[in-house]
């Protein structure tokens, strides 16, 4: 009789699920703890969920280059509701509180499980 032995080593460092809500023409002033460049705002998505203390981004599309500028909040418009401005051709993206359900409770469970 023959065994295989098959060793499996997933090399996932971490998971994370966030959900934001977009809002054009606003941005919120006065909370800006990082400014980056990226090609599209799912990106900026990311590097605000991977920054402490990130709660919501700014996006201004660059004409000349096609890229955006993302400026990351350390506040949003729940907290500091008199600091959302009207600025044209931007739009406003908050992290919002994820209800979860059974899918949710399951990739987050898949989730800590890869990771281990």
């Amino acid at each position: 009789m023959r065994w295989i032995v098959i060793v499996w080593f997933p090399f996932v460092t971490g998971c994370k699920m966030a959900k934001f809500v977009k809002e054009e023409g606003v941005i919120l002033e006065n909370h800006v703890i990082m400014t980056v460049t990226a090609a599209d705002p799912i990106k900026c998505r990311w590097d605000c969920v991977d920054t402490p203390l990130c709660f919501s981004v700014n996006v201004r599309r660059m004409e000349a280059t096609g890229q955006v500028t993302c400026e990351l909040n350390n506040s949003s418009k729940t907290a500091d509701p008199q600091d959302l401005i009207p600025s044209v051709g931007t739009q406003y993206h908050q992290m919002a509180v994820n209800k979860k359900y059974f899918l949710g409770y399951l990739l987050e469970f898949l989730c800590i499980f890869l990771s281990v």
